[in-house]
């Protein structure tokens, strides 16, 4: 009777035993691994592979690359399941940890807003792709390096389970905001506007201000826009005339566009006069204006960039009194404008 019970006792623990192991090996072949350090230490490898690589909005490749692309990318290139894409979606599915070590994710924004997004390398170093600064790009940059994006940081969190976790914080009602911060660019300009061309010479001369604001959709290489201006022109009679240009953009790579529409001016308000005449200039509807500028980025200014401003265009204009000849035309339609654009 004894062995029998010795029987029963080795064969409950060898069942028990193959049981557990049957369980472990399957749960090795789930999510288990996709939370273990060897592939923590294979993400930060396959991130820096892209080291170098061009920043690109929208861009998941090594011909140019996002921030929160550079994450998707060495995410894939290391074997992880398919991660969110944006970098908003990365910090509403990844968890709070007690700790930061390398690996783990680094969020940057303002007023809980996500807006960038890299990855912890330790030794206060962090890999990224940064879209703005003194270099662009796939870099390696530090967390007390006292610089603007170091200052906007928000918190470090990670897809690994291999450190302690903390409660997970919930900005879920900031989802709708930094989307459209992700997905638009805003802008806003003043220039002064002058030309070289007279009605019936060459030479230079002041013909007004303009002030602009734009906004873009922020998805691809070139990206379409809506654009809207004040132009303000000096009279010979000491007025002013008012025109509102509003056009659609193309803007290829942020700093090149070109862009068309229509011009208004409110009845009643004081028009353009051809330069040194009393010859009163009035706009078409359409086509309005047609133009191509230029926009460097000078420096940072708490989250804005500060840019440089280059702008040629032409306005098609008329006069109601006498037929305009072509170099009056040209007088009064070409403009150059030179100023400062903000982007935000």
């Amino acid at each position: 009777m004894f062995i029998n019970h010795k029987k029963i006792i080795l064969f409950v623990l060898i069942i028990s035993f193959l049981n557990f192991n049957i369980i472990s090996q399957s749960n090795n072949k789930g999510e288990r691994n996709y939370f273990d350090s060897e592939l923590r230490s294979k993400f930060i490898e396959c991130a820096k592979n892209y080291l170098g690589t061009p920043y690109q909005i929208g861009g998941t490749t090594k011909k140019g690359i996002d921030c929160s692309g550079l994450i998707y990318a060495a995410a894939k290139d290391s074997g992880l399941p398919e991660i969110p894409r944006t970098a908003m979606a990365l910090y509403e599915n990844t968890r709070n940890t007690a700790t930061l070590i390398e690996g783990d994710l680094l969020f940057f924004g303002e007023n809980n807003i996500v807006s960038h997004v890299g990855i912890y390398l330790g030794n206060q170093k962090y890999i990224h792709s940064a879209s703005e600064g003194k270099k662009t790009g796939v870099i390696i940059s530090r967390l007390d390096d006292n610089g603007a994006l170091s200052k906007s940081f928000i918190c470090h969190k990670s897809f690994f389970m291999d450190n302690e976790a903390t409660e997970n914080k919930n900005i879920s009602h900031f989802q709708f905001k930094n989307f459209f911060k992700e997905s638009f660019n805003f802008e806003a300009a003043a220039t002064i506007d002058w030309s070289f061309i007279k009605p019936d010479d060459i030479g230079l001369f002041f013909k007004g201000v303009t002030f602009e604001g734009q906004i873009q959709i922020n998805r691809w290489k070139i990206n379409p826009g809506l654009m809207g201006r004040m132009k303000i022109f000096g009279n010979k009679n000491g007025g002013i005339g008012v025109l509102f240009p509003i056009a659609l953009t193309l803007t290829y790579d942020e700093r090149y566009q070109l862009y068309f529409g229509m011009t208004g001016y409110i009845p009643g308000w004081s028009t353009p006069v051809l330069y040194n005449s009393s010859i009163t200039l009035q706009p078409q509807l359409f086509p309005g204006i047609v133009g191509a500028s230029i926009t460097i980025p000078l420096f940072d200014s708490n989250g804005y960039k500060i840019c440089f401003y280059q702008d040629i265009n032409y306005l098609f204009i008329q006069s109601s009194s006498q037929t305009l000849s072509n170099q009056q035309l040209m007088s009064g339609g070409f403009n150059l404008a030179t100023g400062i654009k903000v982007k935000f």
